[in-house]
């Protein structure tokens, strides 16, 4: 099986890859700016979700690769302006220096808003070469909803105002998992959902799969927190203890390491039970679950 998502991650990558270079027109500085986040490295876990989620309901994940490479996009450019001076002010990203550290602010708004941009550029563009107006259309059509809707003002934008406010406001266990539910759950359960969709998922498997994207997102941001913490700085790719340094609530202020470990693996388990014979081929996820669960940068 890791085999098979070492391959995603490649099919990923060259498909980005020519994506971009089929955009003549970009400005060199913009492209190279663009292209220094995008290819910096990263896990593609989100890319990968919604390639696995396809083939886990008996898709072609190589047919969803243009929705992959668009999650990609917005993720990558969700980083690069998240770690702006005027947010995050970070330093380092996958083991680089952070983008506006190389290019300059400006440029670095202007990459992430460009691959905002061409994320939607790639799924309209695949909805308007579709031949027909049936399913396969409608399939697309609320697969790209679901992402637009996933970045936007009501899920990943609106967490990061969450976040950038948590420094003040003494949150509550509850208002945190808000807060990741929105700013980092919410792409990736539209990437698990979007492969499904994609793949021809009915409703139940649907439901299913949004409820497994929904437990994973929260275990991946916990581990977050934890690595921040407890973490090697090397593996992770970027400096550790940032959440103290902008005097950020995680889940490590407002839980002991027994219950942070034991809440972790309760949403692990909880996103695996959910697509249990829900689907032809869940082992791929429920791996991708504990692969997750246990990552150590």
């Amino acid at each position: 099986m890791d085999d098979m998502f070492y391959k995603y991650k490649h099919d990923i990558d060259t498909k980005m890859r020519e994506i971009l270079l089929s955009k003549e027109e970009i400005a060199k500085p913009l492209r190279e700016a663009m292209e220094y986040s995008l290819y910096a490295g990263g896990k593609r876990v989100r890319p990968v979700l919604l390639m696995e989620a396809a083939r886990a309901v008996g898709g072609d994940p190589g047919s969803v690769l243009d929705y992959a490479a668009a999650i990609e996009f917005i993720h990558t450019y969700s980083l690069i302006h998240d770690d702006l001076p005027a947010l995050d002010d970070d330093e380092y990203r996958r083991g680089k220096k952070t983008n506006h550290k190389v290019f300059g602010e400006a440029m670095a708004i202007l990459a992430g808003d460009g691959l905002q941009a061409l994320a939607y550029e790639v799924m309209l563009s695949c909805i308007a070469k579709s031949d027909n107006m049936g399913d396969e259309i409608l399939k697309k059509i609320k697969a790209a909803n679901e992402i637009v809707m996933a970045a936007g003002t009501e899920a990943m934008v609106s967490g990061q105002v969450m976040d950038i406010n948590s420094c003040s406001d003494k949150d509550s266990l509850t208002m945190l998992e808000k807060m990741h539910r929105m700013k980092t759950g919410a792409l990736i359960t539209a990437a698990v959902v979007v492969g499904a969709i994609l793949a021809g998922a009915d409703e139940r498997q649907v439901a299913a799969f949004r409820k497994y994207g929904e437990n994973i997102g929260l275990a991946f941001q916990m581990v977050d927190d934890k690595l921040d913490v407890s973490g090697d700085s090397k593996n992770m790719g970027k400096d550790i203890n940032a959440d103290e340094r902008n005097e950020k609530i995680t889940y490590t202020i407002l839980l002991s390491p027994v219950e942070l470990d034991d809440l972790i693996k309760k949403h692990t388990q909880d996103a695996k039970d959910a697509i249990e014979g829900m689907c032809a081929c869940p082992q791929g996820l429920m791996q991708l679950a504990d692969d997750l669960m246990l990552r150590c940068g």
